[in-house]
């Protein structure tokens, strides 16, 4: 509570207050506020009569009119609260003012006073997006990542300028029933759990996967005299380097006659992107001799691509050696090597030593 004093009238023997306090609702924006209208004697005479007038709270007037008798403790002549609203911002200052009037005693005459009061402010301030990206693509989905700088309570998106659809309020949301090979905008927007007040992120533009997968690059690697490794790699992209994107149903591979179906993993582009990919070692080959490797993809709706197709020639048996950076002496042409950290470092010519065949 806090108080300000009031004006009497001249050559009275009394002292006039108003009381104030205030609660306030963050959620609704405003404060309510309640005003006393005190009164009392600084003698030890008592006064008995009549006193009328209004007591306002920002600008609405309660009239009142109180009839007693008091002496040296304090009476109330006037009690009340208003509901006021802040602004926009949370700021708020309101003037508390009272006047009334006596006649026909000792303490006749009109008492008035007011102050300005400025409230404490309250927060309006609207969450923010930390994080807002896209997640995973599929056919008929989008998952989005989403993290804000403050705890919300509800989370919505927008579909395309849409009305807002209420989702999870987890760190990803799923939006599902898209249509294939069609881009899409979508907008997030996050309430802030202590003030209920909305914040919406940028917009994100995002193209869903066509159902149709291809083959990007077929590599074929010799391992020994008579193994080859081949690796299928697709151009179902996303940004994650575990997750598959759902949109590769098999991978098989055909050389010499054997169709196995290849383990699948996620292929490093090189470009923060990372494509769906498969690989399978074929062995008890010929040496010296070229495969050809057919790649069949299929996708969860049986769409297949069988025009891949990838060729590698197992070494001969008197292949000359080479000599790796780190001193390993193999008798293939290894793309990469892989260090004791596991550091895989791609190889360019300058890097092998060539022995001759022993």
């Amino acid at each position: 509570m806090a108080e300000f004093g009031i004006s009497e009238p001249s050559g009275v023997a009394t002292e006039s207050k108003i009381v104030y306090s205030y609660t306030q609702n963050v959620i609704g924006n405003y404060s309510v506020i309640t005003t006393t209208v005190q009164q009392r004697r600084t003698n030890s005479y008592t006064t008995t009569g009549t006193f009328a007038g209004t007591r306002s709270i920002d600008g609405t007037a309660y009239s009142f009119s109180w009839y007693g008798s008091y002496s040296t403790s304090w009476v109330t002549l006037a009690s009340g609260s208003k509901t006021v609203y802040h602004n926009a911002d949370g700021s708020k200052t309101v003037t508390l003012a009272t006047t009334y009037s006596n006649s026909g005693t000792s303490q006749a005459g009109t008492y008035s006073g007011s102050a300005n009061i400025t409230l404490p402010k309250i927060d309006r301030t609207a969450p923010t997006f930390t994080t807002h990206s896209v997640n995973n693509v599929t056919t008929t989905s989008i998952t989005i990542n989403r993290v804000n700088n403050v705890a919300c309570d509800q989370v919505q998106y927008s579909l395309n300028g849409g009305a807002w659809t209420t989702t999870t309020t987890g760190a990803t949301y799923t939006i599902s029933g898209l249509t294939e090979n069609t881009s899409y905008t979508i907008k997030t927007r996050a309430r802030k759990t202590s003030n209920q007040v909305w914040g919406e992120s940028s917009t994100l533009t995002q193209q869903t996967h066509p159902n149709t997968v291809g083959v990007s690059q077929v590599i074929v690697t010799p391992l020994s005299t008579s193994s080859l490794r081949v690796d299928v790699v697709t151009n179902a992209t996303s940004a994650s380097d575990s997750v598959l994107t759902g949109r590769v149903h098999n991978i098989f591979i055909t050389v010499n006659g054997s169709t196995q179906e290849a383990t699948q993993y996620k292929y490093n582009l090189g470009t923060g992107q990372y494509a769906d990919a498969g690989y399978f070692v074929y062995e008890g080959l010929t040496d010296n001799t070229t495969y050809i490797a057919d790649v069949t993809v299929t996708t969860a709706r049986s769409y297949v691509d069988t025009d891949a197709q990838g060729e590698g020639t197992t070494p001969p048996a008197d292949f000359a050696k080479l000599v790796l950076p780190n001193g390993t002496v193999t008798g293939l042409r290894p793309m990469y090597m892989i260090d004791t950290a596991g550091i895989k470092t791609r190889l360019i010519d300058s890097d092998i030593t060539v022995l001759p065949p022993s």
